[in-house]
């Protein structure tokens, strides 16, 4: 019954150019946000986090996730949940179990109908069930106007 666009932050929503910061770290560009807010609105589709900035899930003051947030309600978008993480003790910086995160979130939501993971690190995906609704972004160029075209022909099944 619903679509899902699971979405990675970093080299998605910003690129190697972004100059915005929040906290001290690297934000997000507008236009970018602007494209996420048209994939939903034209799809329907609710924002599942699968980025490292779900870590700020709770995080109520200024964070990236806390201004993403409001970015996204100022048009009229919301994140509607997260993947859980599963910490790999071999790999800490949270990205090694991205592929397992998805498979598991999917199991445990079978209402989903159809479903696009955006992120720009393909190599955190290795089953061929997650991978042919994969839309890979270049770290150097985020979420470009192509992408978003993708995104949304990919979740509305033409």
């Amino acid at each position: 019954m619903r679509k899902v666009l699971f979405l990675d932050c970093d080299g998605v929503i910003n690129d190697k150019l972004t100059c915005a910061c929040v906290a001290g770290f690297i934000y997000a560009d507008q236009d970018k946000i602007d494209r996420v807010a048209d994939i939903v609105k034209e799809t329907g589709a609710v924002i599942v986090l699968i980025s490292t900035w779900r870590l700020d899930w709770s995080k109520e003051e200024e964070s990236l996730l806390a201004t993403l947030r409001k970015d996204l309600a100022k048009r009229g978008v919301e994140i509607y949940d997260k993947t859980s993480l599963i910490v790999n003790l071999s790999d800490l910086s949270f990205r090694g179990n991205r592929d397992k995160e998805v498979r598991n979130y999917l199991k445990a939501h079978e209402d989903i109908e159809n479903y696009v993971i955006i992120d720009d690190m393909y190599e955190l995906y290795y089953t061929d069930e997650l991978i042919e609704h994969l839309v890979i972004t270049d770290e150097f160029e985020g979420l470009t106007e192509d992408k978003k075209l993708e995104v949304i022909e990919m979740l509305k099944g033409e």
